[in-house]
């Protein structure tokens, strides 16, 4: 995860923030996603860990990666709770965050949501990520059960 201050120039597309999650929505097989978050290990510390991070342009901490595939189309909250991702947010936050994650998905189906703990978007949401078949849906405040240290900034 880059950790930089917001206003400093950069290429990287995500901010390390405690409290917030970013998400991405798509199609990937299951195959597919192992394929894109693999970190085969050997990477120079400015080389990308895996697929995901060169897409990101930055690292990004693995123990806050929560992924789910599915054979058939899904909405990314039954994706979300086949994954049992709530088991990773404070108690009085599962509300909350499933409201925000069905309001950003809107009512899409998809055979794959992505999750990043502790990471807040600042890159463009009109990247493609996985070759076109990830797309960022954003990133919003979310009290978690691991959390880094948060910053004050609002929702991007």
């Amino acid at each position: 995860m880059a950790y930089f201050y917001e206003d400093e120039e950069t290429d990287e597309y995500l901010y390390g923030n405690g409290n917030w999650i970013a998400a991405w929505i798509g199609n990937l097989t299951e195959e597919e996603l192992e394929d894109y978050l693999h970190e085969p290990g050997g990477a120079g510390d400015d080389e990308p860990i895996s697929k995901f991070s060169a897409d990101l342009n930055c690292f990004y901490d693995h123990d806050y990666t929560l992924a789910q595939t599915a054979e058939c189309p899904q909405t990314p909250l039954e994706l979300s709770r086949m994954g049992e991702f709530e088991t990773c947010l404070v108690e009085d936050g599962v509300e909350a965050y499933e409201k925000e994650l069905t309001r950003r998905s809107a009512g899409r189906k998809v055979t794959c949501l992505l999750l990043l703990t502790n990471a807040k978007v600042i890159g463009d949401l009109n990247q493609k990520f996985a070759e076109g078949k990830l797309t960022c849906i954003g990133s919003w405040r979310q009290p978690l059960l691991l959390s880094e240290p948060e910053d004050e900034d609002e929702e991007f």
